[in-house]
C-alpha cells in the first residue's frame, strides 16, 4: 500500500505479528487508523491499521484469555474482558492500564450500542446463556 491506496487488487494479505496464541477478538479504532485484538496469550495489541505493524509494547494484565476488546468512542481508551472475569480499561495511547479491574461473576463480552456508551454483557455459561 502506498498512503492508504492499493498498488493491485486483490491486495496481498498482510503478515502480522505479535500474538502467540489464536487471537479471540478483534475491533478498529472510531477513526480507523488502528487495530485492536485481544488473544488467548492473554494480552492485548495494538496494530497500525495501514501497515500492520504492532504499536507498542502488548497490554498485560488479564489472567485468562482475551475474549472481548473495544475502544472508547473517542478512541481514547481500550476496554478489555477476559476469562479471568474481569474488565479492565486501558489508555489507548500510552498501553497504560487506567484503575483498578472490575472483577465479576462469570465471563464478560464487551459492545458498543449504537449511541457508542459502553454494555457489559455477563456469561452465564460456558453455552453463552446472556442476561
Amino acid at each position: 500500500m502506498l498512503s492508504g491506496k492499493l498498488e493491485s487488487w486483490p491486495a496481498p494479505p498482510l503478515e502480522w505479528i505479535g500474538h502467540t496464541d489464536m487471537i479471540g477478538c478483534i475491533r478498529c479504532s472510531p477513526h480507523g487508523s488502528h487495530i485492536v485484538t485481544g488473544c488467548d496469550d492473554m494480552t492485548i495489541r495494538i496494530w497500525d491499521a495501514e501497515t500492520g505493524t504492532v504499536v507498542g509494547e502488548a497490554l498485560k494484565g488479564h489472567t485468562g484469555m482475551v475474549e472481548s476488546v473495544n475502544y472508547s468512542p473517542d478512541g481514547q481508551h481500550i476496554i478489555s474482558g477476559s476469562r479471568d472475569k474481569t474488565i479492565r480499561i486501558w489508555d489507548a495511547g500510552t498501553g497504560a492500564a487506567v484503575g483498578k479491574p472490575s472483577l465479576r461473576k462469570a465471563y464478560v463480552v464487551i459492545f458498543t450500542t449504537c449511541c457508542g456508551v459502553f454494555d457489559a454483557v455477563k456469561i452465564t455459561t460456558s453455552c453463552g446463556v446472556f442476561y
